[in-house]
């Protein structure tokens, strides 16, 4: 059986659609693609285009709504832990004044570093205990852009500033003072002030 499509109706086979499909001459969008008596070569060349044009663009907007639903329920849970059980220490970490750090800032003792991460988001984490580092993910390049361009308006403003690493789905903050090549407490509250904006987002 030749399963091409030949002179005449649209073989329904070629294009893979289902016997419910072929039976009611529906194909996505309730729009009727059973074809009416034979057609010519043109014809039948738009009519396959056409409908694969519209296979493609369902199941791109099929895998943009399942990666959409994904991103928020992550982003969502994060939050959601966030705002019941760090909010407060968060809020008072966040309103303490960044000191301008220099060569002469003290580190963050080791022993006090856990209790201040324990006061942040839990998807902060300490580096080589040199540094903090967060990932936000987002589902495109404009969100972490975007975001970049956000905490950088609040580094600037708080004078503490983070390195930030912009690739496409994930946004990397990392905070550090340079100066002493450690954690300093600005670091702290700087990440403290990030998670706020986020949560404010």
């Amino acid at each position: 059986m030749d399963r091409g499509v030949q002179d005449g109706p649209i073989s329904f086979i070629e294009h893979g659609i289902g016997e419910a499909a072929r039976a009611d001459g529906q194909v996505g969008g309730g729009e009727d693609w059973r074809p009416a008596g034979r057609v010519s070569d043109g014809d039948r060349l738009r009519r396959q285009y056409r409908w694969r044009a519209r296979r493609e663009n369902h199941r791109r907007r099929q895998r943009e709504a399942d990666e959409a639903a994904s991103f928020q329920a992550e982003r969502g849970s994060g939050h959601a832990h966030s705002v019941i059980g760090n909010i407060s220490a968060m809020a008072d970490l966040a309103a303490r004044i960044c000191v301008p750090c220099t060569v002469h800032t003290l580190p963050v003792p080791r022993e006090q570093r856990a209790a201040l991460l324990a006061d942040l988001d839990p998807a902060w984490s300490l580096v080589e205990d040199r540094l903090l580092r967060r990932v936000i993910r987002h589902r495109d390049f404009a969100g972490p852009l975007a975001m970049a361009q956000r905490i950088g308006a609040l580094a600037q403003e708080s004078g503490h500033h983070p390195d930030l690493h912009v690739h496409w789905g994930r946004l990397i903050i990392e905070f550090t003072t340079h100066a002493i090549k450690n954690l300093s407490e600005a670091d702290f509250v700087m990440a403290a002030r990030v998670d706020r904006l986020l949560a404010e987002s």
